[in-house]
């Protein structure tokens, strides 16, 4: 007897969709797996674990705190720089005056809070800044990691940590000119952040705050214009629909900053860059060198350099650079088949490339082909990658070796930082760092040249100019970097040869026709001297110490006349730092037998303060003429108790014992 059916239950409609709801983003198939329950992640213990990180950054860094200032681009941003103090001017002048290439005016203002600090002489709060940011970055990060990987502990610990530790991050935290890397990315990462929540939880008040967030970023330097496409990468990962108008609508805003910051930043950068020989495919190649070698150092960093030099050859690439095309097309085909498996490694992988794109010298600017500081953002995708993949090792002999593999990489990251933090120190450390490496490159050898002339250490300086000129014949900077250090050791035949070269060769500079007078007027060739300050004062009438030169050249002709008006333009011009030239004009009015004139010159030298000892000689000779004897005197006296030694028989004309 056949068994009765029962009859099948109805089946409940499911319930469709509003065509006007939006889509929640589908959970990424292949995103990174909660990782294996080894030892429970409590909240506490996440929040320990970053503490714990954040305090190893700041600890490898502490000796950044006590490095100064170099003379690469320091003195652009911070010690030539007129326009740091905090005033109204100034703040609108960060939105349009160009420096060193870039517009960035959050950075400028940045800078400015550190200089009412520091000034010119202490470097502690610039560092102090960059360091604290660099520390509040590897948080960002940790979290970024953590919310990006649905709560995975472990990516965010890698990502974060190795962040935090890279020495190859260390140029952009130890050098004070870098600020707008650490200051860009504080709101490049605290963006991304907000995007992630909007994406859980849309409301315009987030949305508003990403916005804000990219345009303080954008201010800060311009590589952020690429975070909408970053959006887009996140939007992917966390498998949204690309096909949906309104992902795409979300980025409109973004989009047009980035335009606009991008047309700006091609107007300032114009100049910086190079119209080299090399033809397309050899540019293209350039970048693909870029691209496997920073991908290669983010796992081994080998010799590290504040500059990496261009190869000599200034027109053909060394047929070296012929093997990145095969190593970047793996690259390129091995993230496309991870695609089968995973998004995390594309995702990786293309973070790495948008964030590092615009800076692969494709287009020639600057004299480096690599830089150190380019790779501070980009590694963030690289981690993220290692990370997901040590979270989902199970327990094991290979997890445990990966785990071991993986704290020795971080000691070596965490020593070579901390060493490379005190490469940084100054001038001479950071660029013997590069002479050592690349002893081909003569700009580092300049660079060290114009710190050791600083110090006055001139043999020292000349050696090196010699050696940058030897790397690179007539290359015009080290030319005038010799000449003025010839000069400065009054070596002023040398010097004059040096100034020529430069003149010959089209240099424009006012300065440099003031030295080649004043070489001329050391020289006793006088009237010759003419022509070159007359040149000079054509090319910058605002020059108050090329009128003080001149004046001077005048007063060896004995035409006291212009030399005294030459004098007075000069001290118009220099308000602030006139003494020598109150000097030099005194000590004309007393050979014209000016002498009131001369000793009111005299006394405003001496109400400046730290006066020379000559100056009280000349005002004791001006007192004398006029039959001030006593005055005369007292002044003589003056000078002689601050190491002035009087002509012989001076002492007897005003009555000393």
């Amino acid at each position: 007897m056949a068994k009765q059916q029962r009859p099948a239950a109805p089946k409940t409609p499911a319930p469709r969709r509003s065509q006007t709801t939006a889509r929640r983003p589908a959970e990424e198939p292949h995103a990174s797996s909660p990782e294996k329950p080894d030892f429970v992640f409590t909240p506490l213990l996440r929040w320990g674990i970053m503490a714990g990180i954040l305090i190893l950054v700041w600890l490898i860094y502490m000796p950044a705190l006590s490095n100064g200032f170099t003379n690469w681009d320091d003195g652009e941003y911070v010690l030539e720089n007129k326009h740091l103090a905090l005033n109204w001017e100034n703040f609108k002048l960060f939105f349009t005056h160009n420096v060193v290439g870039n517009i960035h005016p959050l950075t400028m203002i940045s800078l400015s809070i550190d200089h009412a600090f520091g000034g010119t002489t202490n470097a502690f709060p610039y560092h102090l800044t960059n360091v604290v940011l660099h520390v509040l970055n590897t948080g960002l990060v940790f979290w970024f990691a953590y919310r990006l990987s649905r709560g995975n502990n472990w990516v965010a610990i890698i990502t974060g940590l190795f962040f935090g530790i890279h020495p190859m991050h260390v140029e952009s935290v130890a050098w004070i000119s870098a600020r707008k890397d650490v200051l860009y990315t504080a709101f490049f990462m605290a963006g991304l952040l907000g995007y992630l929540a909007y994406v859980a939880r849309p409301r315009w008040w987030v949305y508003t705050l990403v916005f804000l967030s990219a345009f303080l970023s954008v201010s800060a330097k311009p590589a952020a214009v690429v975070f909408p496409i970053v959006l887009l990468l996140l939007d992917y990962y966390r498998g949204r629909d690309l096909k949906d108008w309104r992902v795409w609508a979300e980025k409109v805003p973004f989009f047009a900053l980035s335009l606009a910051a991008g047309l700006v930043t091609l107007g300032a950068q114009e100049q910086a860059m190079h119209h080299d020989e090399y033809g397309p495919a050899e540019k293209v190649m350039v970048g693909m060198y870029g691209y496997v070698t920073y991908l290669v150092k983010a796992f081994w960093w080998g010799k590290m350099s504040p500059f990496y030099p261009y190869p000599a050859d200034k027109f053909t690439l060394p047929t070296s650079f012929y093997s990145y095309i095969p190593a970047f097309l793996l690259i390129v085909l091995g993230t496309l088949w991870s695609l089968r498996k995973t998004k995390t490694v594309f995702f990786g992988m293309a973070f790495y490339t948008v964030t590092i794109a615009l800076v692969l010298k494709v287009v020639t600017v600057g004299a480096a082909i690599l830089a150190e500081r380019y790779t501070y953002v980009p590694y963030i995708g690289l981690f993220f990658i290692v990370g997901c993949a040590y979270s989902r090792l199970s327990q094991g002999f290979m997890r445990t070796a990966v785990t071991a593999l993986l704290g020795v990489f971080a000691l070596a990251c965490a020593y070579k930082t901390w060493q490379q933090t005190r490469v940084w120190q100054d001038t001479v450390t950071l660029f013997s760092q590069a002479i050592e490496h690349f002893p081909e490159a003569n700009l580092p050898y300049i660079n060290r040249a114009g710190e050791l002339r600083n110090r006055k250490q001139y043999e020292a300086a000349l050696r090196d100019y010699n050696m940058a000129d030897k790397v690179e014949p007539n290359y015009m900077l080290g030319i005038k970097g010799r000449a003025l250090c010839l000069f400065d050791m009054k070596r002023y035949e040398e010097a004059l040869r040096d100034f020529e070269n430069l003149i010959k060769n089209g240099n424009k500079e006012a300065s440099v026709y003031g030295k080649h007078g004043a070489c001329l007027t050391y020289l006793g060739r006088f009237e010759e001297a003419k022509a070159s300050y007359e040149k000079g004062l054509e090319l910058n009438p605002e020059d108050g110490n090329l009128y003080n030169d001149r004046a001077s050249n005048y007063f060896n002709l004995k035409d006291y006349d212009r030399a005294i008006a030459d004098y007075t333009q000069s001290i118009a011009l220099k308000k602030d730092n006139n003494m020598d030239m109150l000097r030099n004009r005194g000590a004309t009015y007393l050979m014209v037998a000016r002498y009131e004139e001369a000793i009111a010159d005299f006394d405003a030298c001496i109400a400046m303060g730290n006066e020379p000892a000559i100056i009280h000689y000349y005002r004791s000779a001006a007192l004398l003429k006029l039959g001030r004897k006593e005055d005369a005197l007292a002044s003589a006296r003056l000078a002689v108790t601050r190491g002035y030694q009087l002509p012989a028989g001076y002492a007897n004309q005003v009555g000393m014992e």
